[in-house]
């Protein structure tokens, strides 16, 4: 339904390399008072993105599809965590988004799934993967503190895309996150 004709959407839009917002600025060697060398920007996936999402404090239909779906879209891995048991509602979401990513002819390795996610689980991935940005989605004040701790022991920086007690995503940067206090 409309997330399969999201994700060929999508997939069009990067078969076309629109997306990659290519700009090539031309040489000009007779400039002054030096020459200037030709310059190009292209914008790229940023890498594997870990997605943290806490069961019962915002409907999960709201993170697939606000953070989830357009890392996927964008071409960056993601592991979804889930800190309880994902009702068969979800679950369902889950198959349609896999069943479009298919049938879009998206690789199936770009998404992965974890439920009743606790800080063993979180360590366990951490040990396994890096991550070039996480996203967490929890209100739960511990929780966070768990998870950053988690993150700051086993993780090289990036950026963490937070929700804030107001509901906004927030994105702290590592050098932005070293005087934030949780306690």
């Amino acid at each position: 339904g409309t997330i399969t004709e999201i994700i060929h959407g999508f997939r069009a839009m990067i078969q076309k390399e629109d997306w990659l917002n290519i700009v090539i600025d031309a040489r000009q060697p007779e400039a002054k008072p030096v020459p200037k060398p030709e310059m190009r920007s292209v914008l790229t996936p940023i890498g594997r993105v870990f997605i943290y999402a806490e069961k019962g404090s915002i409907p999960l239909s709201f993170t697939i599809s606000l953070q989830v779906l357009p890392a996927l879209l964008a071409g960056c891995p993601v592991v979804f965590a889930v800190s309880g048991i994902v009702c068969e509602d979800i679950k369902k979401i889950i198959k349609g988004l896999e069943n479009a990513m298919q049938q879009a002819e998206y690789s199936e390795k770009l998404f992965s799934m974890v439920e009743q996610t606790d800080s063993n689980v979180l360590k366990e991935i951490f040990s396994h993967f890096t991550f070039e940005a996480l996203v967490i989605d929890t209100p739960d004040l511990e929780n966070k503190k768990t998870l950053l701790s988690i993150c700051d022991e086993m993780l090289p920086p990036c950026p963490i895309f937070e929700r804030e007690q107001h509901g906004n995503i927030m994105l702290l940067l590592p050098e932005s996150d070293q005087g934030k206090q949780y306690d």
